[in-house]
């Protein structure tokens, strides 16, 4: 019997890294995740500012377009030219303590106490972006506002953000807080059509901003939010609103002003927040919390653009002519200068005489008849040779308002074919189109005296397609029988042998 012996077991153990070791390699990743992720955000933030446009911080009104003015022989405003924003631009001396602090009060509390922006709110506002909400949260100072309304988009994404920023350092760097607050209030948009708080201030009530109370600078307070929605007014055409409607604040024969109280639970929180900072008193905030503001609006009455249409077209030509000639530019300059250049234009017009003048022109008694004329037996009205030159607006149409077409007028040949004969109450013209030949059938001139007036009708026409018409050598009109099958209700033949179109065929264009 043999020993059997083991043989030693040579294979060599292998040790595994113990945890210590684990958490270096992941602490060295992370380490190097965090430079590569710095680096990228650095690359991307340079990337950022070098592809920013720069700005002049300290020229901020040379962004703002201000809109020319023409007065009236007293010195009121009655018309604004023609501009993208309605805006007229204050210094801070002019606007009230309560304005200012009515907009810190909502907008940004501690705005004499931060250096541009919220940097908590900010690197929030770009986590909701990161994770997908796919929008930057409304947090922005005054400041950034400003930013924003000069030199960038309402749309939200971290782009904008990050330049929003960009920007806010520089204005701070360069203006003081009280240069900043006046350009804001100079900047934002308080609904109908209204830029900066002295034409808002205008606009809604009236009067210059340094002469705003209390309530009325909460109410303006409380528009920036949603100046469409928050504007306490709205104008519409009159035609649009009913006469008797309860909100209704002024009234002329284009537009009608309406009252829109959506804003009135945001001026109080206003009115609360400037309690709760101790900017006003009880007392103060007692007065101004009861006031109705439907009776404190008073908007800016202006002349209806009818009655001083044809003068300041006029003023306004001589204008750009004087500035062209007298400052030695071009005629795109002045007129961008008229625009937008907030120029002051004293007129001679006295409005009270013009709306005078408007009313009276609308009374029918004013003018008076018109006699002398000669007629023949229909009433047609003639020259000196006994020819037609007006035409009895009743020997066209009947009470209906349908073409009488009579029998000395038209035949029909052996075919069916219509034929309207020439040198009647009809003339036939000769047009191109785009697919050949045209005859038009035009109206001769009418007359019509309705209510003592005398009016002159322009024309008209009865439109029937080309390819079912077509003139004759001796001048007259052949309408194919085609015509009438395919459109049975225009002509209808009366018993007396008058064809009768229908009215809805006929253009008619009445001028006085």
């Amino acid at each position: 019997m043999s020993d059997i012996t083991k043989e030693p077991n040579t294979k060599k153990k292998i040790k595994k890294p113990g945890k210590r070791k684990k958490i270096i390699i992941v602490l060295l990743i992370l380490f190097i995740l965090l430079l590569f992720f710095l680096a990228a955000g650095f690359g991307f933030l340079k990337y950022l500012i070098r592809t920013t446009p720069e700005i002049d911080p300290g020229n901020i009104y040379s962004q703002l377009a201000r809109t020319s003015v023409i007065y009236d022989n007293q010195g009121q405003i009655i018309q604004s030219i023609d501009s993208n924003e309605n805006r007229t631009n204050v210094p801070i001396e002019e606007i009230p303590k309560n304005m200012v602090n009515a907009v810190i009060s909502i907008e940004d509390k501690t705005f004499y106490e931060h250096h541009g922006f919220n940097y908590v709110r900010l690197m929030g506002a770009v986590v909701d972006s990161i994770t997908g909400k796919n929008r930057i949260s409304g947090t922005s100072t005054i400041t950034q506002q400003l930013a924003r309304n000069l030199y960038l988009t309402n749309e939200r994404t971290i782009i904008r953000k990050f330049r929003e920023a960009y920007y806010t350092v520089q204005l701070e760097k360069a203006l003081n807080k009280d240069q900043i607050m006046e350009a804001y209030l100079n900047t934002i948009y308080l609904g109908f059509n209204s830029y900066g708080v002295q034409t808002a201030a205008q606009s809604y009530f009236s009067k210059n901003v340094e002469d705003l109370t209390l309530e009325e600078c909460a109410t303006l307070a409380a528009i920036p939010k949603n100046p469409s929605g928050y504007a306490p007014l709205k104008r519409f055409n009159s035609s649009n609103i009913a006469s008797d409607n309860p909100n209704i604040i002024s009234r002329s024969s284009t537009y009608t002003i309406i009252y829109n109280d959506r804003f009135v639970d945001r001026q109080h929180q206003v009115l609360d927040f400037m309690l709760e900072q101790k900017m006003i008193s009880q007392v103060e905030y007692d007065q101004a919390h009861a006031v109705d503001m439907k009776t404190a609006m008073k908007p800016k009455e202006t002349v209806d653009v009818d009655i001083l249409s044809y003068f300041s077209d006029y003023l306004i030509k001589q204008v750009r002519k004087d500035l062209i000639e007298t400052l030695d530019i071009d005629e795109l300059t002045a007129a961008e200068m008229l625009r937008s250049g907030g120029l002051k234009i004293y007129s001679t017009i006295d409005v009270n005489m013009q709306k005078i003048t408007a009313v009276e022109l609308e009374k029918n008694k004013n003018f008076p008849g018109v006699t002398g004329l000669d007629k023949d037996r229909r009433g047609n009205i003639l020259d000196s040779k006994g020819n037609i030159i007006l035409y009895n607006f009743f020997n066209y149409f009947d009470p209906d308002g349908n073409f009488l077409l009579t029998p000395s007028e038209y035949g029909v040949d052996s075919d069916g074919n219509l034929i309207i004969f020439g040198g009647k109450r009809l003339n036939f013209y000769k047009t191109g189109t785009a697919s050949g030949t045209d005859y038009t059938i035009e109206f001769k001139k009418l007359y019509l005296v309705e209510s003592g007036v005398f009016y002159v009708i322009n024309g008209g026409y009865i439109i029937i397609e080309p390819k079912y018409k077509v003139r004759t050598d001796t001048g007259d009109l052949v309408i194919s029988k085609s015509f009438f099958q395919d459109n049975p209700d225009f002509f209808k033949f009366s018993k007396n042998g008058t064809y009768l179109e229908a009215s809805q065929y006929t253009l008619k264009q009445k001028a006085v």
